[in-house]
């Protein structure tokens, strides 16, 4: 996925997901790199206005990971 100055490459090999998040591009972040997550699972929540995906599960890292939200009106206009 391609958005703005944010990579975001994601690969399963049906047990395991790798998702890698490059802002090396991105000459407003205040800390540029890239960071990759291997995590077991993915869960996306609905609200009234979003919907938010989130990995969890993954190495080395403690508490759930909200990788991306996405509007709804956003979404109804495309």
């Amino acid at each position: 996925m391609h958005r703005s100055h944010w990579i975001h490459d994601v690969h399963s090999n049906g047990r395991e997901i790798e998702w890698t998040v490059d802002n090396t591009r991105d000459g407003m972040s205040s800390e540029q790199g890239k960071r990759i997550f291997q995590c077991k699972t993915i869960r996306m929540d609905e609200s009234d206005v979003h919907y938010v995906f989130t990995l969890g599960q993954c190495r080395n890292e403690e508490k759930e990971i909200p990788i991306f939200i996405l509007r709804k009106d956003e979404l109804a206009r495309r």
